[in-house]
């Protein structure tokens, strides 16, 4: 599976991109991102779909694309309360805590698309169109 890890240098957005090689990379790769210098992690499977994963410090955003709907992971157990400020690119942007995951929900997202290149089924996903 191809990958795209992004990060901040000298006030660029800059990408690096991979392959990863097994499923133990996968988590090494999410934890690089640290909400400052590395902010985003693309995940593109086989049939083309793609993961993103943006963030860092424990708390991610999470995406999905199957090149016709986007979705934002969502848990509706968080909702309201104040926004959660996370770093996605060039910006820090305001998030409902409902988009905010922990690393554990992130990593088994992030590894059930590893295998089938979907969405992980056991949790809610918001269609954005």
């Amino acid at each position: 599976m191809k990958y795209t890890l992004e990060y901040l240098e000298k006030g660029s957005l800059v990408s690096h991109d991979g392959i990863v090689k097994n499923e133990a990379e996968l988590e090494t790769l999410m934890l690089k991102l640290d909400a400052e210098k590395y902010v985003n992690l693309c995940f593109v499977f086989s049939n083309q779909n793609i993961l993103t994963v943006s963030g860092g410090r424990e708390q991610y955003i999470v995406m999905f694309s199957d090149n016709s709907k986007f979705y934002e992971l969502n848990n509706p157990i968080n909702r309201g309360g104040d926004l959660v400020l996370i770093r996605t690119g060039h910006t820090v942007g305001k998030f409902p805590k409902e988009m905010v995951m922990d690393p554990f929900t992130t990593l088994g997202v992030i590894k059930e698309f590893y295998h089938s290149g979907k969405r992980h089924p056991d949790h809610n996903w918001k269609p954005l169109n």
